[in-house]
């Protein structure tokens, strides 16, 4: 039973191959700390999980970035409404809705973006607000600088002023900018487990933060075509061909601010669909 809710709690989070890998590494393991064990249900276990169907399942689950814009301001609108039981409980899905709708327009590495710091990462400039991180802190090794999402700022700054505050409590002084329940930093994980939660209501279908990165590339393909290869900017990655290799499905300032762009006018779109 152990071993079912491992791999169903996996199945939630990661991809089938990795899934896979875990058990096999899990069954390896236990080969070495008890040779003699009985180890026949990790090796069925293992022959059960064929990652046949990765990448369409994949497919299957991406979303266009203005559905994910809408559905983290929905969140934060019914936080503001007090839906939820208790005023701290709509504070943290007023900060997941932000979270949400952060990442579909700078879908950031799950590492940089759970360690944003206020001043450090997060820095007023103006009338305004920008997302910045130094090449020591990026996988390629290379600076990230793009501005924070101009339809967010107000978002940001009411998260900022009322709710971060409510979260804190009189625990918490540091500089982290997402705080979780129980006053103090929000892990990486509980960051990914409250986005999954989300989707999952919404959509049917779990979108953890990489995903985002998918969703952001293959819309960019499909509905702006001719400014493709920005997709590598936006992801942080080196060159176009990795983002076309990993998540192309059908200067960073720069391209931050075109692919809010392409984000507004899906969303515009979507919401005369709506109307009519």
């Amino acid at each position: 039973e152990r071993l079912r809710s491992y791999i169903a709690d996996l199945k939630a989070r990661v991809r089938p191959t990795t899934v896979r890998e875990r058990i096999v590494k899990l069954e390896r393991a236990l080969a070495v700390l008890a040779p003699t064990s009985d180890r026949s249900m990790f090796r069925a276990a293992i022959a059960s999980l064929v990652a046949v169907s990765d990448r369409s399942r994949k497919r299957q689950r991406l979303q266009d970035p203005a559905r994910l814009v809408a559905l983290g301001v929905q969140l934060m609108r019914e936080a503001d409404e007090g839906k939820h039981a208790s005023a701290r409980k709509n504070a943290c899905y007023y900060r997941t809705g932000l979270q949400v709708a952060l990442l579909a327009m700078r879908p950031l590495r799950m590492r940089n973006f759970s360690s944003i710091t206020i001043g450090e990462h997060l820095v007023h400039v103006g009338s305004g607000w920008q997302l910045r991180f130094e090449g020591r802190e990026t996988k390629n090794h290379r600076p990230l600088e793009s501005p924070f999402p101009e339809e967010l700022c107000s978002s940001l700054e009411r998260y900022l002023a009322v709710y971060r505050p409510l979260l804190a409590g009189d625990r918490y002084f540091g500089d982290r900018l997402w705080v979780g329940y129980r006053f103090g930093p929000q892990s990486a994980h509980t960051l990914q487990l409250s986005i999954v939660r989300v989707t999952q209501v919404a959509f049917g279908a779990p979108i953890n933060p990489h995903l985002f990165r998918d969703c952001a590339a293959t819309s960019i393909a499909i509905h702006d075509p001719q400014s493709v290869r920005m997709a590598a900017s936006i992801l942080g990655h080196r060159s176009f061909g990795t983002t076309e290799k990993f998540y192309n499905m059908a200067n960073c300032i720069d391209a931050g601010r075109s692919y809010g762009d392409v984000v507004k006018a899906r969303r515009s779109a979507v919401k005369q669909r709506r109307r009519r």
